[in-house]
């Protein structure tokens, strides 16, 4: 979900970051998560991310609050 939001928009290449190494960071993030943890787990990171995304793309929040591409990458990392 976090690849395809960021490569919607085309973020990683605006930022010049390689997919490969956004792919292991998520993916990194993604075994952290603790599978038996009834809410904060990769599914409830996935939802917000989902979210977020949605607040962002589909409500025009991102145009309201004028984020660039920094800050809108930012704030779908920090979602999920």
């Amino acid at each position: 979900l976090a690849l395809y939001a960021t490569c919607k928009y085309s973020l990683l290449e605006k930022l010049s970051i390689h997919v490969h190494n956004f792919s292991r960071f998520i993916q990194r993030i993604q075994e952290g998560y603790i599978a038996s943890n009834a809410y904060h787990n990769g599914t409830h990171a996935a939802d917000v991310l989902q979210s977020m995304f949605s607040f962002l793309t589909t409500l025009g929040l991102k145009e309201t609050a004028r984020l660039d591409e920094e800050l809108f990458f930012g704030a779908l990392v920090a979602a999920g």
